[in-house]
Order: C-alpha cells, then sequence, then structure tokens
C-alpha cells in the first residue's frame, strides 16, 4: 500500500492535485490511499505522519508554512518523502534542507507530468528503503534499519552504541554483539570504515579529514563530532573514504 498526503489551502488546487495522483495511480496498478488536509496544523494534529510514504506540501499556507510543517515530518518520520507544490521559485534551495524530492511549480504547463514523476521517484524509493532495511537486535527492541541512517558506532565494553539519524536528529540505540559481527552485516553497503579499533564511521557523513588523521562527522542539521584515525587505520580509512567518492560521483 502506498500511502500519500495531500496539503495545500486551496481547495481547488487540491481536488486537481488529488484527480491526477489517483488518476495516474490507478493507470499503473499501484495499491493506494490518499488523505487530504487543507493546513500545516490539519496534517500534523492527526498524529499520523509516520504512516504516510510521500507527503506533498504546499509552501504558502495560513497559519503553518510548508517548511515549518516539513521540518516536524522530519522530527517524527525518517522514512517519510516530501515534496513542495507551490507557486514560488525562490523557494526551492531551501525546500531541500529537508531532503525534498521535488519541488513543483503549480503553474508550469507540465506540472501533472512532474507529479507523475515525482509520484514514481516516492515509489521507487520505498521499495529501495524496503531492500535495504537490516534487522538489528537492540537492547530495547528489534528495529528494520537503513545503513544509510546510520552516523556511527562505537564499542563500549561489551555493547555497540549505535547513533542513528531520526528525521532531523539522532538517537542511540545499544546493541550486544562484536564489531566484526557488525561490519560483516553492513559489508554490502560499502560506506562504513573503521577510524580506528571499536569506531565506525559511515562515510557519507564525513565533512573533512586532515593530514594527522583528524575525521569530522557532520549531521543532523549541521551537528559534528571528532574523531581521531589511529596510526594503523589512517591510510586504509582515508583510501577507503575516496573510494566512496569515486564511487558517489
Amino acid at each position: 500500500m502506498f500511502r500519500i498526503a495531500l496539503c495545500d489551502d486551496n481547495l481547488e488546487f487540491l481536488r486537481q492535485e488529488h484527480q491526477i495522483a489517483e488518476q495516474y495511480l490507478i493507470s499503473i496498478g499501484a495499491e493506494y490511499k490518499i488523505k487530504v488536509f487543507s493546513s500545516g496544523t490539519e496534517l500534523i494534529s492527526e498524529n499520523m505522519i509516520n504512516s504516510y510514504d510521500l507527503i506533498l506540501l504546499d509552501y504558502e499556507m495560513d497559519g503553518m508554512t510548508g517548511f515549518e510543517t516539513a521540518k516536524i515530518i522530519k522530527e517524527r518520520s525518517e522514512n517519510t518523502s516530501i515534496a513542495f507544490v507551490t507557486v514560488f521559485y525562490e523557494f526551492s534551495r531551501e525546500g531541500y534542507r529537508f531532503d525534498a524530492i521535488r519541488y513543483l511549480v503549480k503553474q508550469e504547463p507540465n506540472f501533472k507530468a512532474e507529479l507523475q514523476d515525482c509520484l514514481d521517484k516516492a515509489i521507487r524509493l520505498k521499495q529501495r528503503k524496503k531492500d535495504r532495511l537490516i534487522l538489528f537486535e537492540f537492547m530495547d527492541k528489534s528495529r528494520r534499519v537503513d545503513p544509510e541512517k546510520i552516523i556511527y558506532i562505537v564499542a563500549d565494553k561489551h555493547y555497540l552504541i549505535f547513533t542513528i539519524l531520526d528525521g532531523l536528529g539522532t538517537n542511540e540505540y545499544k546493541i550486544r554483539d562484536k564489531m566484526s559481527n557488525i561490519i560483516t552485516v553492513l559489508a554490502s553497503s560499502r560506506m562504513f570504515s573503521l577510524v580506528r579499533t571499536g569506531q565506525l564511521i559511515n562515510l557519507k557523513y564525513v565533512k573533512t579529514i586532515d593530514r594527522k588523521g583528524i575525521v569530522w562527522v557532520t549531521y543532523a542539521d549541521h551537528l559534528s563530532k571528532m574523531f581521531q584515525a589511529s596510526d594503523s587505520r589512517r591510510k586504509e580509512f582515508i583510501s577507503d573514504y575516496m573510494r566512496y567518492l569515486g564511487e558517489e560521483r
């Protein structure tokens, strides 16, 4: 089931948007559910944000703006995709602060095709996220985690502490396991490297590495943490990072 929320205070446009989305999802044979909201406040008050796969937000709404609404969405749900739908070209860059998958302009003549493309992308993202989730037996409970959301893992005696990106913030989860086992589990993602024994870093969040092996990891709206690469791991860590950058490009 693909679940969508449409949020716009222009009720006529909201009706048209719903019609385009519904007709397209029917045409591709998708199982779906669409719910409409006339304000960000109404959407947030439903308290079901994490049940949606995609939320399309108007930027300029009475009361809570689209960006204010998006901030709350990201705080409550790490897996919901967001797209902005508006008449304002100049806000597009700010929208991507919230990992918006699309920025749709209402008056564009190809809006229908752009919205259909947005739906396609959100459906693909949902499937990719589902395929790459890994089950971890944390101390509080079992959780399926997207490896891309794991920022770093540090050893603490017989335990490992995972720092995981949740929306715009982070949470820590403890597991009783060996680092070698976790490295094996995460090997297929090719984005993790030991900076020293007992400290595994997601290369996606590495901001800088200097010649002394000081590594800055940046995450969660510019929060940062410093790591010091050990002499035995410095060369290999830098090599892993350069390889990761090459693959990303």
